[in-house]
């Protein structure tokens, strides 16, 4: 005999990506680290 355990819980996804995005906000990251050069297709790392 196979016994198996599952465990439902709500999770509120949305509201936790929410709360979450101003941690983990890349795009502004990477726009305070790198800078567009020339036509825009390329960046550069702004050094401090």
């Amino acid at each position: 005999m196979r016994e198996e355990l599952l465990i439902v819980h709500n999770v509120d996804l949305k509201g936790a990506q929410e709360s979450e995005k101003d941690d983990f906000d890349y795009a502004f990251d990477f726009k305070q680290i790198y800078r567009p050069r020339g036509d825009g297709s390329t960046f550069v790392r702004v050094l401090a």
